[in-house]
């Protein structure tokens, strides 16, 4: 399917290897997309393209996140007498130029017009430092692999987030937060140093790509809602943008349980949780929750907790996932 689903984008015949796929990407769409140049000569044409651009990067981006998976699950299971056989350096050494190219975009995409993008690349971002910080964790302290220690070292972007992206990542949220509250009419607490305007995205329509990347069936949503009256096509932007808040807010959370985030982030992420909605509601509940619980743990325990165990345990966000993208 997802083969199928990419040939639509992109040609594969020539792609041999996942290498291949991997530099097309990176050396031919990354490298080269400088957004600031773009965004000042060519931005009428490339807004009237992005939407394909991003389907198309989103479908390719999500081939290398299965094949990346399927690789990490293979060297988690491979036995400790075999793992010497295995440089970690040579496995992964053609996704870090991926990811680095994805930090820079997410701080460059500062336009209006370009939180479609930057949520595209923030989500997979999230999910490639998952990867590695799990893979991390459960090795660090007992493993044969070749160049195990030396390739992270080598790439402290794989097991921590700057300061400065964190709240790169935060802003995003907040994008979101404020489309949300101002299609439910409420108004929003907000944190000391907020002093960014969010109230000029308000104008932007939610587009499709950026809805379609939790929701394949939110286009159809739309056409559906087009001829409803106008308080059913506010309940019904709602709705999507409580979606797209709560999915994103599952994708920052799963950070703060690998220790990604600072507290003060993931406190201004539930700021305002009794505010939009029973399900982003429904999020923060859960994790408040799982803090307490690990807390708790750790008071009975004199032993901090490891992480593993606290990446072990977080699995219940998931479930609410796929209760919204039904």
């Amino acid at each position: 399917m997802k083969l199928r689903q990419l040939g639509d984008h992109i040609n594969i015949s020539n792609l041999e290897r996942i290498e291949d796929l991997n530099e097309t990407l990176v050396k031919k769409v990354l490298r080269k997309l400088d957004l600031a140049i773009i965004m000042a000569e060519w931005k009428y044409n490339f807004l009237q393209k992005l939407p394909d651009f991003i389907q198309s990067m989103q479908k390719l981006i999500d081939l290398l996140l299965i094949v990346l998976s399927w690789k990490f699950e293979k060297l988690m299971e491979l036995p400790s007498e075999h793992q010497h056989h295995k440089d970690i350096e040579a496995e992964f050494d053609s996704i870090i130029d991926m990811v680095n190219q994805m930090i820079r975009l997410i701080y460059e995409c500062k336009d209006v017009n370009l939180v479609d993008l930057k949520t595209l690349l923030a989500i997979k971002y999230v999910d490639l430092l998952t990867f590695f910080r799990i893979f991390y964790v459960k090795f660090n302290q007992d493993n044969q692999f070749e160049n195990f220690q030396s390739f992270y070292s080598s790439n402290l972007q794989l097991l921590m987030i700057r300061r400065d992206l964190q709240n790169e990542l935060l802003e995003l949220f907040l994008i979101k937060e404020v489309r949300l509250a101002h299609e439910l009419n409420v108004d929003l607490d907000r944190g000391d140093e907020e002093d960014v305007n969010y109230d000029d995205y308000l104008e932007l329509p939610p587009s499709e790509i950026e809805v379609s990347i939790f929701d394949e069936e939110n286009a159809a949503l739309e056409s559906e809602g087009s001829s409803r009256p106008s308080t059913a096509q506010n309940a019904e932007r709602a709705w999507l943008y409580e979606k797209e808040l709560s999915v994103y807010s599952l994708k920052l959370i799963s950070l703060v349980n690998l220790s990604l985030l600072h507290d003060d982030i993931y406190s201004r992420i539930r700021l305002n949780a009794d505010k939009l909605g029973g399900i982003f509601g429904t999020i923060i509940t859960r994790q408040d929750e799982h803090i307490a619980k690990i807390k708790e743990k750790q008071q009975l325990q004199p032993e901090p907790e490891s992480e593993l165990a606290t990446i072990a345990d977080e699995q219940q966000p998931e479930t609410i996932q796929e209760e919204i993208e039904v």
